[in-house]
């Protein structure tokens, strides 16, 4: 089976977090977006996928090399567009094989291996809770068909349309349950979910902290190569590599890589790469029945 992941740039509130490297590659729970989508999708070595991708495209080919390097990877260069004009660049690829559609910022859980249907000649992944919404992922038993209704409609809902009216048996069936990962807000509650769910969390997290005198509140993910002085560091909390944390308390966040916090709260944040984060520490001396409202 071919498999497409449609890696196109888009300037939204979640990519401005990325001033040089694509959305994707945003961290998240101890992987990247992109990361944990080709961990749910399992590609065995026999499928094809196909990046289709424009501004970020060596980016994305030496992370793939350097954390799936047994993936059958190839790459479309497209400039600018959707969903549509990714698979319509793919066209040397669609052929009479099946043909998986995986978005890129949508996490969803499912049995891929169970997707193709023999009664159906689409099957369209939905939101367990909502069968008619989909879940942004769809199968096409026939790749040559989908690239004829899109060249036809050039829009993916519309092409969908044109192949029911082409007689295609278009099936819904629910995923086991998806994140979706399209704004910082989305992107944390993404990253509490996994975390939760023990995908990427540190499992020597509590042990480490003691030993290196610091507090971990699990689930947390923290990379090998932080350094963590005098903080409270969780729940739901991603601590990046070479990430430093001095007298802090850091909670329901994202710390990307090589960032330094030091003196201050943190609930509910993310923090690009090589950001440099600080507030100040106060000495305080509060007798009986008192009320203080501290700003800096």
């Amino acid at each position: 089976m071919k498999i497409i992941i449609p890696l196109t740039h888009k300037n939204t509130t979640l990519s401005n977090l990325a001033s040089n490297r694509p959305e994707s590659l945003l961290s998240l729970a101890g992987n990247t977006i992109l990361g944990h989508v080709l961990n749910l999708v399992k590609p065995k070595p026999t499928d094809e996928i196909i990046f289709a991708s424009g501004q970020y495209e060596e980016t994305i080919k030496v992370w793939v090399a350097e954390n799936f390097p047994a993936l059958n990877a190839s790459f479309v260069h497209i400039d600018t567009g959707g969903r549509s004009k990714s698979i319509l660049a793919c066209r040397d690829y669609l052929d009479d094989e099946p043909v998986l559609v995986v978005s890129r910022r949508t996490l969803s859980e499912c049995d891929y291996a169970a997707i193709p249907d023999a009664a159906a000649d689409v099957v369209v992944m939905s939101q367990p809770d909502k069968l008619e919404e989909d879940a942004k992922i769809w199968w096409f038993r026939n790749g040559r068909s989908l690239l004829a209704a899109l060249q036809a409609t050039t829009n993916y809902n519309d092409a969908l349309k044109q192949l029911r009216s082409e007689g295609a048996v278009i099936v819904r069936k629910p995923v086991k349950q998806w994140l979706d990962a399209r704004t910082p807000g989305n992107l944390l509650n993404a990253n509490k979910r996994l975390l939760a769910l023990g995908r990427g969390a540190t499992p020597e997290a509590i042990d480490r902290s003691y030993a290196e005198d610091f507090t971990a509140m699990p689930p947390v993910y923290i990379a090998a190569d932080a350094y963590i002085e005098s903080a409270v560091v969780g729940p739901y909390t991603h601590i990046g590599a070479g990430v430093t944390v001095k007298n802090a308390i850091i909670s329901n966040s994202i710390i990307e890589d090589n960032a330094t916090i030091e003196n201050c709260i943190l609930n509910g944040a993310i923090v690009g790469q090589n950001t440099q984060i600080s507030g100040k520490t106060q000495k305080i001396f509060v007798g009986d029945n008192a009320k203080v409202q501290l700003t800096n």
